[in-house]
């Protein structure tokens, strides 16, 4: 109880049914009239079937705001973004390209969690690495990397690991401004121990 005298509580794994709710302590037992309608939490479809790394998805059912939801593709957790009445919308984590179940559940007011599995499926497309600009440049220049998915790539300039300042679908970072040499480089991205190479070279001049 909190000092208004209101309990929040987590229904747990009953079966579907019209409950009473019942309270009791060293001082009274009290017994609802009025009954609560308890059913199974259901996913009942998603608004795209596949996407990349780092894209919203949206799942529809019978969710309620303010419940703290959990959902999985496969055994790896997915970040939710928002709860609304019918609908939850999670991004995609960076995991391996394939399809996964969706499981949906929450964790109870105990502690427990309750995990269901659905008979939806997310397929994660590998990232795509399309173009960079500009293709020449300088130590302390910006470039620009163009694709999809790629928001959670590591960022290698010439096999040296540099950061991501901005962008999801358009990333950019700067080239170090150490850098003495000229020529020919490559940029390529690495998702885990998976490299996604560019199709191009970059050149320092």
């Amino acid at each position: 109880f909190n000092w208004t005298g209101i309990h929040h509580l987590t229904i747990g794994d009953l079966p579907e049914g019209d409950y009473a709710l019942s309270a009791s302590s060293p001082f009274f037992t009290f017994t609802s009239q009025a009954k609560l309608r308890v059913k199974k939490l259901q996913a009942t479809g998603i608004d795209q079937s596949k996407g990349y790394y780092g894209n919203l998805v949206r799942i529809n059912g019978n969710f309620r705001p303010k419940i703290p939801y959990q959902v999985r593709l496969g055994n790896q957790a997915a970040e939710l973004v928002s709860i609304q009445n019918g609908q939850i919308g999670m991004v995609i984590p960076p995991i391996a390209a394939g399809t996964y179940p969706i499981t949906v559940g929450y964790r109870g007011s105990e502690g427990k969690e309750y995990m269901n599995k659905t008979n939806l499926n997310l397929e994660i497309l590998a990232p795509v690495f399309s173009d960079f600009y500009p293709k020449k440049g300088k130590a302390g220049d910006q470039i620009t990397i163009v694709g999809k998915g790629i928001y959670y790539g590591m960022i290698y300039f010439g096999g040296r690991l540099v950061w991501r300042e901005s962008g999801e679908e358009e990333i950019k970072f700067t080239i170090p401004g150490d850098i003495t040499y000229k020529g020919k480089i490559e940029i390529n991205l690495l998702f885990g121990d998976k490299w996604v190479k560019g199709k191009e070279t970059f050149e320092l001049i």
